[in-house]
């Protein structure tokens, strides 16, 4: 694992506690690239 998948799995799981039910939708998007 590199330190920019580090970093938007770390801003992922802060934003997941923010909003809630947007995450997988950021997820999914993650899984296309």
């Amino acid at each position: 694992m590199n330190l920019l998948e580090f970093l938007l799995i770390f801003d992922l799981f802060r934003f997941s506690r923010k909003e809630g039910r947007k995450a997988p939708l950021l997820l999914t998007w993650k899984g296309k690239k």
